[in-house]
């Protein structure tokens, strides 16, 4: 078996090459990458990759360079796939891989309201259904074939009125002759020095686990927890697409404005202030009151504002989930917003990933599945299921 990196700082260019046995991966809403390098870590074949953002789709395929990239909505990709006009290597993939945009069931966001409207994330994308996107995913499933499907989504889907959704999920899987499983990860439980919980839908083909006698796929991780201090240690100099800008800490108490999100409301010595009645490793709403009092002196305190889970971090425990909107985490000590390079390591991120800016790969690595999350999703299914390939 190929030697795996498991720890942090870790680099692409380390990397091993893939090889004639390596399995096959397709990774379908692959964002910045994060799937992917997952996989490459356990040392698979990342084929191709799929993405409708033409910002994600330049950062993945500066980093990765695949041999096959798909800038399209998935629904167009799944026209050609059915019409049987992709390369054939497509039509025998080991893993098909895939984490539709979840915003509709995150416990964060507006869930219900949003079931059935059409989103988009970004400038220049087109709009989607995005409790749609899922359905899309399991018909590329149905029509590539692969041996196995690896979907990630937020824990939503598993709570309230989303349920119901989760069982249409599992039983488009059924239809479509594949066994499926659930699994509850936490970051930290794989390495990643975030508390990042989220499922995964892994299935395998009937035809295939019945020929290979697959047992069900265990998967309990319980990796040595990870702290922000070990995280932060020897931090690099990043590098950027845009050589123009860099990782520059955006201090607090100073100007100019910080003009994201709440901070288009409230000025940085408030947020400075907000910092310092913020408790180290509790977030604004473990401990809003001085928080709450400010904004409301000042006539600021909104619905938005109530929603606003600004988190400091505690040095010797993991970080909170870091989300794509906006930074709302601070450094344990300093008054400042943590940097991209901060970002990236508590992400489970390789120091020599190239991002456009540190907006972006902010964004990209709150987008993106952490690696050492993939990875641990990987290894298992390599191990217990496509080991006995014969």
């Amino acid at each position: 078996m190929t030697k795996y990196l498991y720890t942090l700082p870790w680099y692409l260019r380390d990397l091993p090459a893939p090889t004639a046995a390596s399995p096959k991966v397709l990774s379908t809403f692959a964002s910045g990458g994060g799937s992917t390098m997952g996989y490459k870590l356990a040392g698979c074949d990342v084929i191709g990759a799929n993405d409708i953002d033409p910002e994600m789709a330049r950062n993945y395929q500066f980093n990765f360079a695949p041999r096959h990239y798909f800038l399209q909505p998935i629904c167009d990709l799944v026209e050609t796939a059915q019409a049987k006009a992709l390369p054939p290597e497509f039509y025998d993939l080991d893993i098909l891989d895939g984490s539709p945009p979840c915003s509709s069931f995150s416990t964060s966001g507006v869930r219900a309201r949003d079931w059935g409207e059409k989103k988009h994330f970004r400038e220049g994308q087109a709009k989607q259904v995005l409790d749609r996107l899922f359905f899309d995913y399991l018909d590329l499933l149905d029509a590539l074939r692969p041996k196995v499907s690896v979907a990630e989504n937020v824990t939503g889907m598993l709570k309230g009125a989303a349920r119901w959704y989760t069982h249409e999920v599992l039983a488009r899987y059924k239809s479509a002759g594949y066994r499926v499983q659930l699994f509850k990860l936490d970051g930290t439980d794989c390495g990643v020095p975030q508390k990042r919980v989220r499922v995964f839908f892994v299935a395998v083909r009937n035809d295939y686990a019945e020929s290979n006698n697959l047992e069900k796929l265990k998967l309990a991780p319980r990796s040595r927890v990870r702290t922000v201090r070990q995280a932060f240690q020897n931090l690099p100099t990043l590098r950027f697409l845009d050589e123009e800008v860099t990782d520059t800490p955006v201090w607090l108490g100073t100007e100019p404005t910080w003009d994201v999100g709440l901070a288009r409301k409230v000025s940085p010595r408030q947020l400075w202030a907000m910092m310092r009645s913020t408790d180290a490793g509790k977030t604004r709403q473990q401990t809003p009151s001085g928080f709450d009092r400010l904004l409301a002196r000042t006539g600021k305190l909104s619905n938005s504002a109530g929603r606003w889970d600004w988190a400091r971090l505690l040095w010797d425990s993991p970080s909170p989930t870091l989300t794509a909107a906006t930074r709302t985490k601070s450094h344990p000590d300093e008054p400042r917003l943590i940097s991209a390079a901060e970002t990236f390591r508590l992400s489970s991120f390789p120091d020599d990933y190239v991002a456009t800016s540190p907006g972006i790969a902010t964004y990209l690595a709150g987008m993106s599945v952490p690696p050492f999350m993939t990875r641990t999703v990987a290894l298992a299914i390599r191990e217990q299921w496509l080991s006995h390939d014969g």
